[in-house]
């Protein structure tokens, strides 16, 4: 009676711990096709466009009012 308790929990065991990563793996998946659609088209730029930095303003690496 206890080999047969012991396969039973064991095989319970086995089942509980392949669900849960076919649960995991199925997220990340779902997540990944999602995003491929979801996610945006990125813009090429221009041909002969330049980027333009407005350097005039004071930048500071701490917070304001310190």
């Amino acid at each position: 009676m206890k080999k047969f308790i012991k396969e039973v929990f064991k095989k319970l065991a086995v089942t509980l711990v392949s669900s849960f990563l076919f649960i995991i793996i199925s997220i990340f998946l779902f997540q990944a096709i999602i995003t491929t659609f979801v996610e945006q088209d990125m813009k090429e730029p221009e041909s002969g466009t330049f980027l333009v930095l407005n350097l005039s303003m004071n930048l500071t690496d701490r917070p304001t009012g310190l």
